[in-house]
């Protein structure tokens, strides 16, 4: 047995015994089939995505975590929304305040970069009006006329 399958039975253990809702256990890909059917025969729902060619996330737990786990917008965790980042990192019980500050953390960056874009956009087409006078604009809106209208 390797010791990605010994760390999972530890996992199920504290799963066993109500210690987790949501165990979070990446491991080779390799025993993709051999996790599926020691959970499956175990009566333990799970959810089973790949991380890279060579590895794999197994979430399993509670049904309804897992649901939720399945739904989320993306496989790869590191495209998931701020609010699913939230909600995992609940589920697996992490710490409440350090997820609530993670989550205003990201927050405030995603913010600071729709900010930043509406800027640019902005100083773009302020860009676009202030040249408009000195030498045609090449952007298609402004060729056509469109341009302050």
């Amino acid at each position: 047995m390797s010791v990605d399958f010994r760390v999972l039975c530890h996992h199920i253990y504290e799963y066993n015994k109500g210690l987790r809702s949501l165990v979070l256990h990446t491991m080779c890909a390799s025993e993709r089939q051999d996790v599926e059917q020691f959970l499956s025969q175990r009566g333990i729902e799970f959810c089973i995505q790949s991380v890279r060619h060579s590895r794999i996330n197994v979430f399993f737990g509670n049904p309804n975590c897992v649901e939720i786990v399945r739904g989320f917008s993306s496989p790869a965790l590191n495209l998931i929304t701020d609010e699913e980042d939230f909600m995992l990192g609940i589920m697996l019980g992490y710490d409440r305040m350090g997820q609530c500050e993670r989550y205003l953390r990201r927050r405030t960056q995603a913010d600071e970069e729709k900010q930043r874009e509406v800027e640019e956009d902005l100083e773009e087409e302020q860009g676009c009006r202030g040249l408009r006078d000195e030498a045609p604009c090449r952007h298609a809106r402004c060729m056509r006329g469109e341009e302050g209208e």
